[in-house]
Formats: C-alpha cells, sequence, structure tokens
C-alpha cells in the first residue's frame, strides 16, 4: 500500500472509495487489503476506531472472504492481546 505512509498512521481521512462517509485510518485500509506487513511495519493501534466505531479487526472480518483475511485477523488478535496485558501490567503498578 504505497499511498499510505508511516508518518500518518494517526491522521485520519476521508476515502469515499473505500468507505463512504467515513473517518478512517491507515489501519483500517490495511484492514481492507488484509496488509499485515504494514500493520507490523507502521506499528498502527490495532485498536483504532474509524467515526462509526468499528475497528480494524471488524473491517477485517467483514471483508474476509475464504481465509483471505484470516493472517491479518491473527496478527490483529495477537497484537490486541498484546496490548490488553501491558495495560493490565501498567494498572497493577499504578502507572
Amino acid at each position: 500500500l504505497s499511498f499510505m505512509t508511516y508518518d500518518k498512521i494517526h491522521e485520519p481521512s476521508n476515502s469515499a472509495l473505500f468507505f463512504p462517509a467515513e473517518e478512517i485510518y491507515p489501519v483500517h485500509i490495511a484492514a481492507y487489503f488484509a496488509d499485515v506487513e504494514f500493520l507490523i511495519a507502521s506499528q498502527a493501534d490495532p485498536m483504532q476506531q474509524t467515526s462509526r466505531k468499528r475497528s480494524p479487526l471488524e473491517i477485517a472480518k467483514e471483508f474476509n472472504m475464504r481465509g483471505s483475511h484470516d493472517r491479518f485477523i491473527a496478527m490483529l488478535n495477537q497484537m490486541q492481546s498484546a496490548r490488553s496485558q501491558q495495560e493490565e501490567i501498567l494498572m497493577q503498578e499504578g502507572l
């Protein structure tokens, strides 16, 4: 996805091409295309929501045809689990 740059991963955009009437982030376009490499390299927030409160996981599941997004979904689940564990540790430590 050469049109997405890592320096703009936290900036929303309106992409009528992929998601009409919805503000999205590059991680949502990566979910649409099941681009695992972008997800890993960008260190994007795996829980980032669109303006309609949809997560990358929801989008990946929506467009998963015959396992086309299985690897992406597995990576998102792994990233979300790791993030939840980190947040739990921080809460336990009072940070």
